[in-house]
């Protein structure tokens, strides 16, 4: 984030950490992208960026930074997840030989 001078989704980045320690696994809150908007204001008559922060997430997430699932919501992405997503991408599979 600091190397494209991306600061919304340098300080989504920072959000969705500090949640993931407060956001309960057993279904409890989902670190969703309105959560993550709600922590981000900088005074309560502020309007809602939540539009803006849902894509800034999404930067992140195809950054391979963030993970998502639909139960606990934004996450970090840990550096084994890391590892193995890049090591997926570098795998080239022509799609005659996915389907041949």
């Amino acid at each position: 984030c600091r190397t494209t001078q991306d600061h919304l989704a340098e300080r989504c980045a920072k959000v969705v950490a500090l949640l993931e320690q407060l956001v309960d696994d057993s279904g409890g809150t989902a670190c969703d992208a309105q959560l993550v908007a709600r922590n981000l204001f900088a005074e309560l008559t502020q309007r809602s960026n939540e539009a803006a922060v849902k894509e800034a997430l999404e930067r992140l997430r195809h950054a391979n930074l963030l993970t998502y699932s639909e139960k606990r919501g934004y996450r970090l992405q840990s550096s084994a997840g890391q590892d193995w997503e890049n090591e997926r991408k570098a795998i080239g599979i022509a799609t005659d030989e996915l389907y041949g």
